[in-house]
């Protein structure tokens, strides 16, 4: 497993989203953060310089990988951060290992199906194996990207902010589609709902108030389910982030590193 640790100070360990290396976390929030943390950043498996392993991942498995780093490194009661899937990591990582957990931040993530007749695409979604097929893997990423992480208004103000996530994506070096398609699907699988509120350390759940991913694939989206995750978990503070969308780490960096900061002070 590829990890890097920057800053000294109270541990912080950021779990990226979905196929995403850790070189992305470096560009934002790590300098902002690592004057006061030490701020802990890990490829997940089959991605950066992280080996892959035969047959399907999981979440769970992720959340193992986790635990496994923390353990090598003879860490406990660290503030975990998981955006996205890393969310979805985050939760089974509190379940399992609560020792390793000071606080939680759950962003922009959700724990599956939450209500009645929600539909959820196991696998890989159909929508993205088909704009796969029809502009590439390199095209894909980039696109997904500018449409589920930034706001369009954002993009077209400051398109060189989008090109370095982009270039820090690729920087790894690049997850393989095959990598990535095993994590996408693990992503799919991840079902936790009946288990959120078995998590008694004290969690932080922001997301952007534009993150409309996932609505239109027939479940409920990424504000929704934050709020659903505020609503189930034993103590939980609840934050939107105002004119952003699902990449607000890299969107407003400022910001939502402030809303951690203060969380942390207090925990």
């Amino acid at each position: 497993m590829r990890y890097e640790v920057h800053g000294e100070g109270p541990p912080v360990m950021l779990i990226a989203g979905t196929a995403q290396p850790g070189t992305t976390f470096e560009l934002s929030p790590v300098p902002l953060l690592k004057d006061e943390y030490q701020v802990i950043v890990f490829d997940h498996c089959g991605l950066g310089l992280t080996d892959s392993r035969p047959g399907p991942y999981s979440t769970p498995m992720f959340a193992d990988d986790a635990a496994g780093l923390l353990d090598h490194l003879g860490l406990k009661q660290v503030h975990l951060v998981g955006h996205s899937m890393g969310g979805r990591v985050l939760q089974w990582l509190a379940l399992e290992r609560p020792d390793l957990a000071r606080s939680l931040v759950f962003a922009a993530t959700g724990p599956g199906i939450i209500k009645a007749g929600e539909k959820r695409e196991r696998g890989i979604p159909l929508k993205m194996a088909q704009r796969l097929g029809e502009i590439g893997w390199h095209a894909y990423r980039y696109e997904a990207f500018v449409t589920n992480f930034f706001t369009q208004a954002f993009v077209e103000a400051s398109p060189n902010r989008v090109n370095q996530l982009v270039g820090a994506y690729w920087a790894g070096p690049a997850p393989t589609l095959e990598n990535a398609l095993k994590h996408v699907a693990a992503r799919q699988g991840h079902e936790a709902a009946e288990h959120i509120s078995r998590i008694q350390q004290p969690a932080l759940v922001m997301d952007g108030d534009m993150d409309h991913g996932w609505e239109d694939h027939g479940g409920s989206g990424h504000v929704e389910q934050s709020r659903w995750m505020h609503d189930n978990l034993a103590k939980s503070e609840f934050k939107l982030l105002p004119g952003v969308s699902h990449g607000f780490f890299w969107q407003a960096p400022e910001d939502s590193v402030a809303v951690m900061k203060d969380f942390w002070e207090r925990h």
